[in-house]
């Protein structure tokens, strides 16, 4: 798998993600990977 890294994301994405993680019970990477692997599909 490759370490991919994405700068100056706005902090409202960031914190958005981070309120669906607390939700889900996963990691933010966790989260992210699944959130791309969907294709962002239900945002």
């Amino acid at each position: 798998m490759a370490d991919v890294k994405i700068r100056n994301v706005p902090d409202w994405v960031v914190n958005w993600h981070r309120k669906r993680v607390e939700k889900e019970g996963v990691s933010l990477e966790e989260h992210l990977r699944r959130f791309w692997r969907n294709g962002a599909s239900w945002w």
